[in-house]
């Protein structure tokens, strides 16, 4: 029975282990580790976190300068043809971009930069060498660009930023004097006055022009006086207009006082001439009703007939002095219609001055700005010729996109990156050890060990006596008492063997076998 025992056991536990391996939870098993190693995670990540929150917080902050250049498409560009649209411009190829970057970190750039530090402050009494600057200097391309980023860390933010700007000033004047020509310079140079020279020339010539004609803005006063022109050829064309109407006046009064009949003169808008006539109109019309009772010789019809005449008379004369005003009042009018004539043909006069002043000083405008266009150009060649690579086909332009500034925080140490990438960095480690420990520990340690390895259910577990004292008042764990739903064992001796041979493979607990009675075979085998 023995025999059939260990038969059954031997067949059973290699079902129990593709069961066992079938469905084995990872995670598990991965919680199973934290929880087990959990002391060497939670210091090794500590240790960690505090080296790095160290690092961050008491370490020297190293400061950084950058600046950015950009190298430009190249062109083949002569002095006879400085504006011409038909220039070419080639694709900057990536050897010019290495090519750059490398005079950028080249050691005599590096050292005549760090001559002319020398010789300023603050740097006069700390002697630096290419070597500090060089190991601290980087040049860096940018992907999928033409621009070179420059990067320079020290200890202090601004000495920085002023050996950045110096190597930046050095570089562009070390490349210039490599690749451009010092006559091209001068021509540039001379061209370029003597173009400044005829600028001042026509500049003095117009200057000149305006005071011998006293017009600062020819334009301006030409408009002023046609607008003064307009308001006196209306003013002229009323005065006509009146001396017209007055001579027309006057003629028809001088036909009427040529003629002895009595005249009314109504048509003259005097107060006395009114009087007059409403008077001598009374004085008609009562000759005319004593001229029917008496007789024209008659005393009385003399007596009115004569106070007629006399009426007639005085309205003849306010008539003539009248003729006389209007007279006067044409003589007036033509004065003012000879002055305006006059100030109208001075007008007409001073505008073909000024109109001619104003042609000249745009002729000259025009020349002055043809003159200033080419300094302009020349000045930019010059600066060009200083500054940028204009050495032939094979040179590239360069272009300052972003000037030697410090950054706002410290390169190193950066505490918004380094304490999480610290506590990453100790969870990572600590969680690898933990690992490591576990997998190289191959003493059984959890019911589900013997289960799997030897295919023997488990019935209870029982604390290693060795730590059971160090462990007496921490809390249990959840695994000190486990009963399995495995089939039971149904011999003895079977179980005293295996659980002798797993005490000696585990020191930490002792596993026992369990027989129920109604796993039992019945005695009589049914």
């Amino acid at each position: 029975m023995a025999c059939d025992g260990i038969s059954t056991k031997a067949q059973m536990a290699p079902d129990m282990r593709n069961v066992s391996s079938k469905t084995e939870d990872y995670l598990r098993e991965y919680a199973f580790i934290f929880f087990a190693q959990k002391r060497t995670i939670i210091w090794v990540s500590l240790v960690v976190f505090l080296i790095s929150a160290a690092v961050a917080f008491f370490w020297p902050p190293i400061w950084g300068a950058t600046g950015s250049i950009m190298v430009k498409g190249r062109t083949d560009k002569s002095i006879t043809s400085l504006d011409d649209p038909r220039i070419l411009l080639e694709r900057t190829r990536k050897e010019d971009l290495f090519s750059e970057a490398a005079m950028l970190t080249s050691h005599d750039v590096i050292l005549l930069a760090v001559k002319e530090l020398n010789r300023s402050e603050p740097f006069l009494s700390r002697n630096l060498t290419p070597l500090q600057v060089q190991t601290h200097f980087t040049a860096e391309i940018l992907p999928s660009s033409n621009v070179i980023e420059l990067l320079l860390t020290w200890d202090n933010a601004r000495d920085a930023e002023k050996i950045l700007g110096v190597l930046m000033d050095t570089y562009l004047l070390f490349r210039s004097d490599i690749f451009n020509p010092p006559q091209r310079r001068e021509i540039f140079d001379s061209r370029s006055r003597n173009y400044m020279r005829n600028i001042e020339d026509k500049q003095k010539g117009i200057l000149d022009a305006i005071k011998s004609r006293r017009a600062p803005d020819p334009e301006l006063e030409i408009k002023h006086n046609l607008e003064i022109k307009q308001g006196n050829t209306r003013k002229l064309q009323v005065f006509r207009e009146q001396v017209t109407d007055k001579q027309y006046l006057i003629n028809q009064i001088e036909s009427e006082l040529a003629s002895d009949d009595i005249r009314f003169f109504s048509y003259i808008d005097i107060d006395t001439v009114t009087v007059l006539n409403s008077k001598l109109q009374e004085l008609i019309i009562r000759r005319n009703a004593v001229l029917q009772k008496y007789k024209p010789n008659s005393e009385t019809a003399m007596a009115i007939s004569k106070e007629v005449m006399e009426t007639a008379v005085l309205i003849r004369s306010e008539a003539t002095s009248y003729q006389r005003m209007l007279k006067d009042e044409i003589a007036a009018l033509k004065e003012k219609i000879v002055l305006l004539e006059g100030e109208i043909d001075r007008i007409d006069e001073r505008n073909l001055v000024l109109k001619t002043l104003d042609l000249r000083l745009k002729n000259i405008e025009r020349e002055s700005q043809l003159f200033s266009l080419s300094y302009d150009t020349y000045s930019k060649r010059k600066e060009e010729a200083d500054l940028i690579n204009t050495a032939g086909p094979t040179a590239s332009y360069i272009s300052i996109i972003a000037e030697a500034h410090t950054l706002d925080d410290p390169v190193f140490p950066k505490k918004r990156v380094l304490l999480p990438l610290g506590l990453a960095a100790g969870l990572l480690l600590g969680f690898s050890i933990g690992f490591i420990r576990e997998f190289m520990d191959h003493r059984f340690k959890r019911p589900e060990d013997v289960v799997r390895q030897l295919g023997l259910p488990v019935v209870l577990s029982i604390p290693d006596p060795e730590a059971s004292d160090a462990v007496s008042h921490a809390h249990r764990p959840s695994g000190d008492r486990e009963i399995s739903d495995a089939e039971p064992i149904t011999e003895d001796s079977e179980i005293t063997e295996e659980a002798d041979t797993i005490s000696d493979k585990n020191k930490f607990s002792t596993l026992l076998g369990w027989t129920r009675k109604d796993d039992l075979p019945s005695l009589d085998g049914k």
